[in-house]
């Protein structure tokens, strides 16, 4: 990408709510009750695509309401997944 373009996908506040966006959308999906399959599927392709590295980064980055919803996501996913899942997010980031 060039010229303006770039300059305006690098503002910060479009940044800013680009990964609050993207933060509320997991928390979200992390936060459906509906089945226990479900979210256990919804938490293991959270897994795969490498979210709670973001997540976690973004506890320690992002402005407080951001983060503020990363650890929403966080929790949710711990309070739904499977054991191994809640290990894997437990030590897999430390």
């Amino acid at each position: 990408m060039s010229g303006e373009g770039h300059k305006v996908l690098m503002q910060p506040e479009l940044i800013t709510r680009v990964q609050k966006s993207a933060v509320l959308g997991c928390r979200s999906v992390l936060c459906n009750n509906i089945y226990e399959y479900v979210i256990h599927i919804f938490f293991q392709n959270v897994i795969n695509a490498n979210i709670f590295p973001v997540l976690i980064d973004i506890l320690g980055k992002a402005e407080f309401k951001t983060r503020k919803e990363a650890a929403w996501a966080i929790t949710n996913a711990t309070s739904g997944g499977s054991p191994e899942q809640i290990r894997f997010v437990k030590y897999g980031y430390t």
